[in-house]
Order: C-alpha cells, then structure tokens, then sequence
C-alpha cells in the first residue's frame, strides 16, 4: 500500500491497510472540520485540540516515512515502532490526547509502550 505524504509517498506493509485507511480518514476529517470550523462555529479550545492532534499525526506519519526509508535500503521487510505505539492507544485507550493516555496508564497494570 502507498500514502501520499507531503512531499513523498510511504510505502506501508499489507498488514497496516486497514489501521491506515482509518488513520488518513481521521486526518482527513479533521482537516474539513477544522477547513469549516467557522461555519461550524467551533469552540476554540477544540479547534487548539484539533490542530495539537494533527501534529501529533503527522510526527507519526514522518516516523513511518523514516521507518520505511531505512528497510527499503535494505530490503527488509518492517514495521513502524510510532504506528504500532499509535495502534496500541487507540484499541486499549481509544483517544490521543496526552492527558487521557497517562490517566489510562496510571489507572491501569498494562502496558502500552
């Protein structure tokens, strides 16, 4: 599977489709949302939350380009440490927000690092 990045396309391993495809609809849905967040008359601190998020996607999605850069040099095939963190979070968490991971990882024995 390819992602359009930026600047650049990422190649993704078949195993990460489907998490992929719901990873860039998020993104992509956030994007309209925050695109008509005056016509939605969005809260501010939720556009601010919204915008935090983004980046935190798009660290995620640099990580992977890195990632698949350095197993294409050497023709392996690999996974992504960021997209797997990303993966784990979002079954055992089901949000993003750094507030909500630590209050999940202080009230729970598991761990999701």
């Amino acid at each position: 599977m390819q992602v359009q990045g930026k600047d650049h396309e990422i190649n993704i391993p078949g195993s990460y489709f489907n998490h992929m495809q719901s990873f860039v609809w998020r993104e992509s849905a956030i994007r309209v949302v925050l695109k008509h967040a005056d016509q939605l008359e969005l809260q501010e601190d939720l556009a601010n939350m919204l915008h935090k998020v983004l980046w935190y996607m798009g660290g995620i999605l640099e990580r992977i380009h890195k990632d698949s850069q350095k197993a294409a040099a050497k023709n392996l095939q690999w996974q992504s440490e960021a997209f797997d963190s990303y993966l784990r979070i979002e079954y055992w968490v089901m949000h993003h927000e750094p507030w909500l991971v630590r209050e999940f990882r202080h009230s729970n024995d598991l761990n999701i690092n």
